[in-house]
């Protein structure tokens, strides 16, 4: 079972760069990650005369086609969230609406970030991720960058590693059950 670590900013050295590193750090032992950070990402603007389910997953760039297959690859993911002007960022969804069947019928979990945790932004993400057949893990770990960031490192309390934890469980078992 392979999960993949998208860590949805696109800028170096951000918060949630702080959340992804905490997050790797917690995977729990016999789950392989991959780490998917939008940074290592860099993508175009979505402008293709394509749909991207109709594009027998080749892609025009050496870029999108990397993203597509580094996604492809994996059986789940954990959706690192930041949370800008109450949504999820613009280069996050411009990197969700150049895949296609790479997301379909996946389990996918969230750890939200920002002023308020993220929670809008985890939100609005479901609902994207809902056009991929996804099935979102209910539970989800919502970091505060005033409350539970300092110092370029996350300082959460003992109770968000917990739930950290089970929301690892809760998406292995999932993925598992989906893999059949």
């Amino acid at each position: 079972m392979r999960i993949g670590i998208i860590e949805g900013a696109t800028r170096p050295g951000s918060n949630t760069s702080v959340v992804t590193r905490w997050v790797l750090e917690q995977v729990p032992e016999g789950v392989e990650v991959v780490h998917l950070p939008l940074t290592e990402h860099v993508l175009p603007l979505f402008n293709w005369e394509k749909h991207p389910m109709a594009a027998g997953r080749q892609y025009p760039t050496e870029a999108i086609q990397a993203w597509a297959d580094a996604v492809n690859d994996c059986d789940g993911f954990v959706f690192v969230v930041p949370e800008y002007n109450h949504g999820i960022p613009g280069g996050l969804k411009n990197a969700i609406d150049w895949l296609g069947s790479e997301l379909w019928g996946k389990a996918s979990a969230f750890v939200g970030v920002g002023a308020d945790s993220g929670v809008r932004a985890v939100e609005q993400l479901r609902l994207v991720l809902a056009n991929f057949n996804q099935y979102s893990i209910r539970s989800q770990v919502s970091l505060s960058i005033f409350r539970d960031i300092a110092d370029g490192a996350v300082q959460a309390s003992d109770q968000k590693s917990k739930d950290l934890a089970g929301l690892f469980e809760e998406l292995t078992a999932t993925v598992a059950k989906l893999k059949g």
